[in-house]
């Protein structure tokens, strides 16, 4: 019923500019993306929002990813830690759903499905086109405060493109659409 773009890759105090930064680096992160991160030496620390300045204020973290950048200036991460990377290749997606058990789905008339897929249909729209909106408007306001905003280092992906020829396929692949899309959002109308 709703969608959400890739979210920041990450926040950092200090700049990550070879694989080494990793090694010993303090991180709020979970999930795949922490378990990927512990093989590059980061220690991830599984922390709520709500926690997440006052970790990096503290020196507890040295970087945080987080949700969408439009949601870490709520956060007020930007003031402490001023390296945001993208794109967020541990979350490309977020997905909403909404979940019902079937036999509850089944003793829906059919009216009153038609009424949820409808409104499931607009919510997915409204989220995909608020979200952008809001993120623009963040990074926007990211580089007017200074903040650097930076693309991972070829070097983070490179061993692995080496290694895995799927992997590889798939990077040039990611790489042609964001070209034939930079080039298309570039004429876009609606800029």
């Amino acid at each position: 019923m709703g969608v959400l773009p890739a979210e920041g890759g990450g926040w950092f105090v200090t700049p990550i500019t070879t694989l080494d930064d990793f090694d010993g680096l303090a991180m709020r992160s979970f999930g795949y993306g922490a378990r990927v991160l512990r093989k590059l030496g980061v220690v991830p620390y599984a922390l709520p929002a709500e926690d997440i300045r006052p970790a990096l204020e503290s020196g507890l973290i040295d970087g945080a990813e987080f949700s969408l950048p439009a949601i870490n200036a709520e956060l007020g991460i930007a003031d402490v830690a001023r390296h945001l990377y993208l794109p967020g290749w541990q979350q490309p997606v977020t997905s909403l759903e909404l979940l019902m058990p079937a036999q509850t789905w089944s003793a829906l008339s059919d009216r009153h499905k038609a009424v949820l897929d409808a409104a499931c249909e607009e919510s997915l729209s409204r989220t995909a086109d608020e979200a952008r909106i809001q993120n623009v408007a963040a990074l926007a306001e990211f580089r007017a405060q200074g903040i650097e905003l930076h693309r991972w280092p070829d070097e983070v992906i490179a061993e692995d493109v080496a290694r895995y020829p799927r992997l590889a396929d798939a990077w040039q692949s990611s790489l042609h659409v964001r070209e034939y899309y930079d080039d298309w959002q570039a004429r876009d109308y609606t800029e």
